[in-house]
């Protein structure tokens, strides 16, 4: 009987887990430090590399140099021979103002329902004459997934919505020195977007080398893309990208468009840390880049028109740090700017330079949004809770970063796993209570049978007298 208990929990079990462990579509960003044929030399380098892209659906590489153009062919061919569901690749122009050129690309699955729809490069001006704003200037990408989509289906009695499906991605590498201006300008980009293909669910990505000397705390007021309240920064400024002893967040995610915004589950923005998910040295770390990759989901329609929502991305043993809006609008003000930062970590071949301390002083100049640092995570996750059982528009939940569809389906999922723990729970319950009974049954059996026997020993002894 126990036997038969343990192979119904084990079904159950693996049946609840099945409902939780879908994944949702995965989006990756990442700066490999000058890849090119020398990288390609080097298998212990590539093999890591391999390991990180295959987690994603949708990935992009940036500082790609080589010449041939041939490495990142190359790489391509060893993905896809690792893989059931093979990637296919759209790659720029080689960009840049002189000999030193750099390429983007976007590795992507079909499999994943991904597709381009359009693709072209953003014309900033003159690059011979020295009229240009970017030094790279950015790749803009037209994205539609079949696996997502605004859908009002109902799932455990809530109604769903905000699934995006049509969407542009604009990578950026933006020079150092220049990080300010170029950063800022990537709002016309934005604009130009918009303008060309009417669609406002837009992300900025990339290494915009936004943090430390770079872009200090007196400058975020400079740039449009941080002071638009179009715009919603992901990772925050408490953030580290960065591989060596430095800590600077200088990869990003910015989002614009409503659609886009609730369409991100927000507790999945990380940073993946490739040294300790794949267990491998500092120095074998660096080798492969100076930074880390970021990462988000979006949330994702399964086969049957449903939403399929993933609580959490940490793979692989991979010790990731969140680093999320507190609100999915940009609506409060920015409160964290991190102090003493030093930069050692090396660009395009260049050294960048030692950054000089900040001021002590918090950066309260922008009104148009809030990131959360690394220590307040587990107070919000707590809010997140909360709110799940009060109103849609209530500011505990507006606090918990977390959409409204999203609220309430974390809510709905609790309590399926109390019902859950409860049918467990009566069912062992009524087997203990089997057990007992039948226990019962063979005691008393027992004991009748030695009474009878007894009987049985007195009267044959009184016949024997």
């Amino acid at each position: 009987m126990m036997r038969s208990f343990g192979v119904f929990l084990q079904l159950f079990l693996a049946l609840l887990t099945n409902q939780h462990s879908a994944t949702c579509l995965k989006i990756g960003s990442f700066n490999i430090r000058t890849f090119g044929r020398s990288k390609m030399s080097k298998p212990d380098v590539v093999n890591i590399l391999l390991q990180t892209v295959e987690r994603y659906d949708l990935f992009l590489v940036m500082e790609i140099r080589d010449s041939t153009q041939t490495a990142i062919y190359d790489f391509l061919d060893q993905l896809n021979n690792r893989t059931e569901n093979p990637y296919s690749l759209i790659l720029s122009d080689r960009l840049g103002r002189s000999s030193y050129k750099e390429q983007y690309a976007f590795f992507y699955k079909e499999s994943s329902g991904l597709s381009v729809s359009d693709v072209y490069h953003f014309d900033d001006g003159d690059e011979n004459s020295g009229n240009d704003t970017f030094a790279r200037e950015p790749y803009v990408v037209r994205f539609n997934s079949s696996q997502t989509g605004r859908h009002d289906g109902i799932v455990s009695g809530q109604l769903l919505g905000w699934i995006i499906q049509d969407f542009v991605l604009i990578p950026c590498h933006t020079a150092p020195d220049d990080a300010v201006l170029e950063t800022d300008f990537l709002f016309d980009v934005y604009l130009d977007a918009v303008a060309r293909w009417g669609i406002d669910d837009v992300m900025v990505l990339g290494d915009l080398n936004s943090d430390c000397s770079y872009v200090t705390s007196g400058e975020w007021d400079q740039i449009r893309l941080w002071t638009d309240p179009r715009f919603t920064w992901l990772v925050g400024n408490d953030a580290d990208t960065t591989v060596s002893s430095t800590d600077c967040a200088y990869d990003r995610f910015v989002v614009a468009g409503d659609d886009f915004l609730n369409g991100i589950n927000t507790s999945s923005v990380s940073v993946f840390n490739y040294r300790d998910a794949f267990n491998i040295s500092q120095d074998l770390a660096y080798d492969v880049s100076d930074h880390w990759p970021i990462e988000l989901d979006l949330y994702e329609l399964n086969s049957e028109g449903t939403t399929i929502v993933q609580l959490s991305t940490t793979e692989g043993g991979a010790s990731t740090e969140n680093h999320l809006p507190t609100t999915p609008l940009p609506s409060t003000v920015e409160t964290t700017q991190t102090q003493g930062k030093t930069v050692s970590s090396t660009e395009g071949g260049q050294s960048h330079p030692p950054t000089t301390p900040m001021p002590s002083t918090e950066d309260t100049t922008n009104t148009q949004r809030k990131t959360v640092s690394s220590t307040e995570i587990a107070a919000t996750e707590t809010s997140t809770e909360i709110a799940a059982t009060e109103n849609v528009q209530t500011t505990t939940e507006e606090n918990a970063g977390v959409p409204a569809n999203s609220a309430a389906l974390l809510s709905t999922e609790l309590w399926s796993g109390i019902l859950a723990v409860s049918v467990v729970v009566s069912f062992l319950m009524g087997m203990l209570f089997i057990k007992a009974v039948t226990a019962y049954k063979k005691s008393t059996g027992r004991a009748r049978s030695h009474d009878t026997h007894a009987l049985g020993t007195i009267i044959t002894n009184k016949t024997t007298r």
